[in-house]
């Protein structure tokens, strides 16, 4: 799996890219935990006319953001407890999952935008030099942002 960035309201989590059928199927199934801050970011290629997402082997609660073509959240699940199955009929072509509470600022409507980063880049400094170009690119699109606000 590539990892990426994903930004909403000026909050960013450190995400792997699920783009495959297996890194779909399989998300956090028999994890125990993750870090504060991270995620995964379910891709599809085609937006769907609504997603179950199977909580079935999760060990831990999530909160759950459906992102439509355009980058913005069309629905969000909080707090959904494993084996509870999310049921989501929005035409979404992606879904972030991250820990429960972790969206609790975020809304419907909210703006998404999110960097690839790829494990192939040079590693110089202990970071691989993808990760510090797309760091230094959601730096600049928040700069730019806070700037649009005033």
């Amino acid at each position: 799996m590539n990892n990426g960035i994903v930004t909403i309201n000026g909050t960013a989590w450190s995400v792997k890219l699920a783009t495959t059928a297996n890194d779909i199927t399989t998300g956090y199934s028999n994890t125990h935990s993750t870090p504060a801050q991270t995620g995964i970011l379910f891709e599809f290629a085609q937006p769907a006319n609504g997603f179950t997402v199977n909580m079935q082997d999760m060990q831990f609660p999530l909160d759950i953001a459906f992102i439509g073509a355009s980058g913005t959240v069309l629905d969000i699940a909080r707090n959904v407890q494993p084996l509870n199955d999310v049921v989501d009929t929005v035409n979404a072509v992606s879904f972030l999952e991250v820990n429960a509470g972790e969206l609790a600022s975020i809304n419907v409507g909210d703006t998404v935008t999110s960097a690839v980063v790829t494990q192939s880049a040079p590693f110089i400094g202990g970071l691989y030099f993808g990760s510090i170009i797309t760091i230094m690119m959601v730096m600049l699109i928040l700069k730019m942002m806070k700037g649009a606000v005033k």
